[in-house]
């Protein structure tokens, strides 16, 4: 039996998280033809499952999504993002040939409706203890400001938070797929530019 902390969050398990996460997504992709990664034989350490579309015979646009590896904390929440890479295979492998997070992608608008939204969650945090509240100075609680270079992660800390991402994400995300699709097919072009001279 899980012992619950005074003016603590409750979990929101990872596998909640996805069961709202993934079909906002993959409607999303397979709607611009994307397809979803192959999954990993039980006997060989888990990849990151995402989706997949060919730009060209040897090229993949790949995304997936990702959430906090340090997992869900009862006082300030958590956090997700998705990843699009060019990988070589059509499967997530941490290329750094071409790679971008949901935040850089994101048009004006959406990233102001996506600061909307973090606020809101920082805002209905429980007030943290003492001991936290001295140790990180209140950054972690502090309403987000985030410069445009910055790695940006959606912050959750109910279910309902991660609804509410869910409904952005059908709405900002084929602006954003297209985007990555774009700068994609306009790197390979260069580089059989190159090629060929």
């Amino acid at each position: 039996m899980e012992r619950e902390l005074s003016g603590a969050l409750p979990l929101v398990k990872a596998e909640e998280v996805h069961k709202v996460l993934r079909p906002a997504v993959e409607d999303v992709l397979q709607a611009r033809g994307f397809a979803r990664t192959a999954g990993t034989p039980l006997d060989l350490s888990p990849q990151r499952r995402g989706w997949w579309v060919a730009i060209t015979g040897d090229h993949f646009a790949v995304v997936d999504l990702q959430l906090n590896p340090r997992g869900f904390s009862r006082h300030w929440g958590s956090r997700f993002t998705l990843n699009f890479e060019l990988s070589p295979r059509p499967t997530p492998i941490g290329s750094d040939y071409l790679r971008a997070r949901l935040w850089k992608l994101l048009e004006r608008g959406h990233r102001k409706r996506a600061l909307e939204i973090q606020r809101k969650v920082v805002a209905s945090l429980p007030e943290p203890p003492e001991l936290i509240r001295r140790n990180f100075h209140g950054t972690r609680f502090a309403p987000p400001r985030y410069w445009p270079w910055e790695d940006v992660w959606l912050r959750y800390s109910t279910l309902d938070d991660v609804r509410v991402w869910a409904d952005f994400l059908k709405q900002s995300l084929p602006s954003a797929t297209d985007r990555f699709v774009a700068s994609a097919r306009k790197k390979i072009g260069r580089q059989f530019t190159y090629r060929l001279r």
